[in-house]
């Protein structure tokens, strides 16, 4: 990540700034079941 760029999460149409994702980061989803997996996908824009 860098830090003065901004990042598209893809799926979602939010914009995070890559110093917020760095030091903040994101809310993880509870897990529904034993082995779930969740993808995250983030583009510099």
């Amino acid at each position: 990540l860098d830090p003065d760029r901004t990042y598209e999460w893809i799926g979602k149409g939010e914009f995070i700034g890559g110093d917020e994702l760095m030091h903040a980061g994101i809310v993880k989803p509870q897990a529904k079941h034993d082995y779930a997996s969740v993808v995250y996908r983030f583009r510099a824009v």
